[in-house]
């Protein structure tokens, strides 16, 4: 959680107290040949100056895999933002201005993983 408090003496209205909190839930299943693990968060912002950057935003990220040759590999399916809610937003503060932009980015993609564990040699 992150609270910040802007103060300036000459333009009140630009006073605020921007508030950044994020919280989420991971849960992985294993079984014998499979797996699936699941990434679910919630952001939520109040204080910033645009009501479009005011509000909560959930986030889903999901991927479901099998493991191969004696459980070393691992081949998946992944899904990132699979509500499509993601958005880039940036706050700049200085003595001198204030700005705050944000971006919405289309980061929702289905991808394929493939990830091999390398075990060292036994030694006799």
């Amino acid at each position: 959680m992150n609270v910040y408090r802007y103060r300036y003496d000459h333009s009140s209205e630009f006073n605020s107290n921007p508030l950044l909190l994020s919280y989420g839930l991971q849960f992985t299943i294993n079984q014998k040949h499979w797996f699936a693990r699941n990434d679910i968060s919630d952001v939520y912002r109040h204080g910033y100056l645009s009501s479009d950057v005011n509000r909560h935003r959930v986030m889903w990220n999901a991927l479901i895999g099998m493991k191969l040759l004696k459980n070393q590999a691992e081949l998946a399916l992944t899904a990132q933002d699979i509500l499509k809610k993601f958005n880039m937003i940036e706050s700049n503060v200085s003595a001198y201005s204030r700005s705050e932009s944000w971006s919405k980015y289309f980061y929702h993609y289905i991808g394929i993983m493939f990830q091999y564990n390398f075990e060292p040699k036994k030694r006799r």
